[in-house]
């Protein structure tokens, strides 16, 4: 698992280091304080052989253009490399280096028509102290509303060690569609079903029928997942892919959305226990009080609750900071909700 990580020039993140990180990791701040970018970047530095999930990384958000490499780096400055780093055992030492390769741009764009752009995003990064390198470029015509062309090259020598998941605020079925079919195909669906009874006891089985996923909570035959309350829907998107992600890491954005604030104690008492059977090691950010609240009643009765909180904040000069409380600290300042918010 990690147990460091330093952020550099992603997104809205100038410079931000994270210690002392845990099994369950918390994040929390105002909007648009970098708490997004920060998972985007875990993600990153997770699998760093597919520079294609750099464009994953804007289509979470809802935009599925890449017209130019600019978004990726802090203010917009092309000229300052991103640099991600973690520590942690085995393959969690990493670090990986963007950096925008001038030489094949000026090359590709003389050789071609005045109307296209072009641009190839260079990414090196070592793993267990070797050096890998991967590209991702684009070829794109100056009116934006265009698509481009999109290259992707991953290092054909590196096998990725990290299982990892990103799930964005707007996790669509049909990616958990694909989760789902993962863990049946390595027959862990048993676990699956074991884990939703924890949160829902009606739920008797889940079965795979075409391209959907069906559940047995009872009633004369079974019904799709879909029909299911908000609420469970999401508890099962999070606990399907904490299953998938065993001994690997796990992005959650907006962790407690659609999850009504009375369940909030189970909800962590069950996440918190199944990504500690899983040794899934979890980051997810959060807005909600009774969310982190249900957090904290959980830390009170179990004392060994491997978990950090981190407040991040954008400060007025475009700078971050991060504030770090431990499990044991954090009860204390939440009831300060001014200061927690």
């Amino acid at each position: 698992m990690f147990n460091r990580i330093e952020i550099e020039n992603y997104k809205s993140i100038a410079n931000i280091r994270l210690e002392n990180i845990s099994d369950f990791n918390v994040f929390f701040g105002k909007n648009n304080c970098g708490k997004s970018s920060l998972l985007e970047a875990v993600f990153l530095l997770s699998s760093p052989n597919l520079p294609f999930l750099f464009l994953n990384c804007n289509k979470f958000r809802g935009y599925n253009k890449i017209s130019d490499f600019s978004y990726f780096f802090n203010n917009l400055d092309k000229k300052r490399n991103i640099k991600l780093t973690g520590q942690g055992n085995d393959f969690f030492n990493r670090q990986v280096v963007a950096c925008i390769n001038d030489e094949f741009t000026k090359i590709l764009n003389s050789e071609s028509l005045s109307d296209i752009n072009s641009e190839r995003l260079d990414l090196d990064f070592i793993v267990n102290e070797k050096i890998y390198k991967s590209s991702f470029s684009i070829r794109q015509k100056e009116n934006l509303t265009e698509d481009g062309i999109v290259s992707s090259v991953p290092e054909s020598e590196y096998k990725e060690e990290i299982r990892s998941c990103f799930m964005p605020s707007n996790y669509s079925f049909g990616t958990l569609l694909e989760t789902v079919k993962n863990i049946f195909r390595e027959k862990k669906e048993e676990q699956l079903i074991e884990l939703m009874k924890n949160f829902d006891d009606k739920i008797q089985d889940i079965i795979l029928v075409g391209d959907e996923i069906m559940v047995n909570t009872g009633l004369p035959y079974r019904i799709p997942l879909n029909f299911l309350g908000d609420g469970i829907r999401k508890i099962f998107s999070i606990v399907a892919n904490i299953v998938w992600c065993k001994n690997g890491v796990l992005l959650i954005d907006e962790i407690d959305n659609g999850v009504h604030f009375s369940i909030m104690n189970d909800l962590w008492k069950g996440l918190l226990n199944i990504a500690h059977q899983n040794n899934t090691q979890v980051f997810a950010t959060t807005h909600n009080i009774d969310s982190l609240k249900g957090i904290c009643n959980y830390i009170e009765d179990n004392n060994d609750a491997n978990v950090s909180f981190y407040k991040i904040i954008h400060r007025k000069d475009s700078t971050n900071k991060v504030i770090n409380y431990s499990a044991q600290n954090f009860k204390e300042m939440l009831l300060m909700e001014n200061e927690i918010r």
